[in-house]
């Protein structure tokens, strides 16, 4: 994705979306949020589990000031869409088979398909660092390096275990990476509904220098948009409920 000049925006980070077309129009309209004029970070994993991949996508292609970043899922689908084959039974396990539907119901499944492989799946970036040394990046990285310096780009995608550390040190207000912390960073990828009960997880949660994004919309609870300024949240209704 492009990178912008984003000093006059309202700029805002959204979870992992997982199909919910529903409930990604509840977030737009819930924070009013401006296609034309706001700038949105979306931490990836636009697809699987929820039935509308396809809209999804089409959906956050209207906002003029975009920064997708790759999740695992995203890989799984872009590797279908793109001809390799290898992967689908375990991307089937996984949810890929609500992403297989919503693209190949539609009559112009090919058209979509080359149409999103140009405009969306080839300009997402694995991370984003903005001026306010903020990080964005649906899993993790070297948390003994930084975020530039991850030798293994897997941990972008799969990593867990800089979600598991931030719930750890965050009683020692730990921050990451050591030494060089970035003043925020921003997660999906690790679903915060089954913190319960230790940890309120149905709403974005801050352990030491990490907000987690994902409250769990690809297993039927809410998606979750915020204002990276002001940390005013905007969520989904239950997308088991959306989708019921």
């Amino acid at each position: 994705m492009e990178v912008f000049n984003t000093t006059t925006l309202r700029k805002f980070v959204l979870g992992d979306i997982h199909g919910a077309f529903r409930a990604l129009l509840q977030c737009l309209e819930r924070s009013r949020f401006n296609l034309s004029k706001d700038l949105l970070i979306f931490l990836g994993d636009v697809c699987d589990r929820g039935p509308e991949t396809v809209a999804c996508i089409d959906q956050l292609l209207k906002t003029d000031h975009l920064i997708a970043l790759v999740g695992n899922h995203d890989l799984w689908a872009k590797d279908w869409l793109a001809g390799n084959t290898y992967a689908e039974e375990v991307w089937f396990q996984n949810g890929g088979h609500a992403t297989y539907e919503s693209y190949t119901k539609n009559s112009n499944f090919k058209e979509i398909r080359e149409r999103h492989l140009i405009e969306y799946y080839s300009k997402l970036l694995p991370y984003y660092k903005d001026d306010a040394n903020r990080v964005f990046v649906h899993a993790g990285f070297d948390l003994d390096s930084s975020i530039e310096q991850t030798t293994d780009p897997d941990k972008y995608f799969w990593d867990r275990q800089l979600f598991k550390s931030a719930i750890h040190y965050h009683p020692m207000k730990k921050t990451f990476p050591e030494g060089d912390p970035y003043s925020e960073i921003y997660i999906g990828h690790s679903p915060t509904h089954r913190l319960a009960p230790h940890f309120d997880g149905s709403k974005p949660i801050k352990f030491c220098n990490v907000w987690c994004m994902d409250q769990g919309a690809g297993w039927g609870h809410k998606l979750s948009m915020m204002n990276i300024e002001t940390k005013e949240v905007f969520q989904s209704d239950k997308v088991d409920q959306l989708y019921s």
